[in-house]
């Protein structure tokens, strides 16, 4: 236990010893010690000897008559070394200035009657004292302030792993919507063309060329669903791909048209990274269509070294955002306020600028190595 204990305090006197204000520390006391040898510091005393040198220290004999001897308050300059130890080094420091104000002052103090050297002592350490408080409300604000971001750390993590669930999750709905219930439906729009072939009754076989249709435009509305679930684009082709299918389908309905502009070539992304930013992307579009009334916009993809920068801008209405877009939720405006707690989970940033009448933009840096492992 004792060579550990003196393992860790080797060490700590070496850090002590290269701070440059310990050494002030020291510096203060040794000139206040040498000028506490000539108290009281009265005229007389500096007529002869190595003292006349020093005659100038006479000024600081209001000192002694107004404060040290009045109020028994004797080393009453040793709260500078106090102080400036207490700020500079923590109590630590202040408990090292008064000991030795105390080891050079408690014989002068001790010659006083009716124990009033305590009332010097006592003052002394109220620096100590007040310097080791606020430490310590430093202390517990810097652990609440960990504790803080530790929580904050962990609802990022949830976040993405919530992310990463629900992308498993509408993958493999989507997977059994195409692998059975479309073939299944494909199988029953092929029996009812068959059968609609071989009915000699012509009501009946309408009645199966009807079904046939009806089959097949359920099986559109479905791969429609799927390719919302999950494009299979983006897991076959890749993000750039993918966001171009985004752009064509938004330009396919009535309303604003989007230009895509791609600068950079793709590296290999986590598929965290990718899907984030593609919602980010597709929300933005739906957002543009809905409600900016715009007749352009525009989708910039930015690969930089170890960054994937987005940027969806359009030329409508506007609005005045909130200061923070967490009174999106108060609105219930969970669409931007869902973008950027998807990006920041992942460790990535996100930016709304809008103006009335100026249009939107929304920029979005993404980390390629994204994941909740890294989070």
């Amino acid at each position: 236990m004792s060579s550990s204990r003196a393992a860790r305090t080797i060490p700590a006197l070496k850090r002590t010893a290269k701070n440059a204000h310990f050494w002030g520390v020291v510096v203060l006391l040794a000139l206040l010690l040498f000028i506490y040898q000539a108290w009281p510091w009265v005229p007389i005393h500096f007529r002869s000897g190595i003292w006349s040198a020093f005659s100038w220290l006479s000024v600081l004999e209001p000192l002694v008559l107004h404060v040290e001897i009045p109020f028994h308050f004797f080393g009453s300059l040793f709260l500078i070394p106090v102080v400036y130890g207490s700020l500079m080094l923590g109590w630590q420091g202040g408990m090292f200035a008064w000991f030795v104000s105390l080891f050079w002052s408690i014989p002068t103090l001790l010659s006083w009657s009716n124990g009033v050297h305590w009332i010097s002592l006592a003052l002394l350490l109220i620096p100590v004292l007040l310097v080791a408080i606020l430490i310590g409300e430093r202390r517990w604000r810097e652990s609440e302030r960990t504790h803080f971001v530790e929580r904050e750390q962990e609802r990022k993590a949830y976040i993405a792993k919530l992310v990463e669930a629900e992308e498993t999750e509408r993958r493999r709905i989507a997977q059994e919507l195409h692998d059975e219930t479309l073939q299944t439906l494909m199988v029953i729009a092929n029996k009812s063309e068959a059968l609609a072939r071989a009915e000699t009754d012509s009501t009946q076989a309408q009645g199966n060329l009807w079904v046939k249709q009806q089959v097949l435009s359920t099986m559109d509305d479905l791969r429609r669903l799927s390719m919302n679930l999950r494009p299979s684009i983006l897991d076959n082709f890749g993000l750039v791909s993918g966001i171009r299918w985004l752009v064509n389908n938004s330009n396919a309905q009535d309303g604003c048209h989007v230009d895509i502009s791609v600068h950079g070539e793709a590296p290999e992304m986590s598929s965290l990274a990718e899907v984030t930013a593609f919602r980010v992307v597709q929300e933005a579009l739906n957002n543009i269509q809905k409600h900016s009334e715009a007749a352009g916009a525009e989708v910039t993809v930015d690969f930089d070294t170890d960054r994937l920068h987005i940027q969806v801008s359009d030329d409508g209405v506007g609005f005045e955002p909130p200061e923070r877009l967490g009174a999106f939720v108060v609105e219930s405006k969970l669409g931007v306020m869902g973008m950027e707690q998807r990006v920041t989970s992942i460790g990535g940033e996100m930016r709304l600028e809008s103006y009335p009448g100026s249009g939107t933009r929304i920029w979005v840096s993404i980390p390629y190595e994204a994941s909740v492992q890294v989070v």
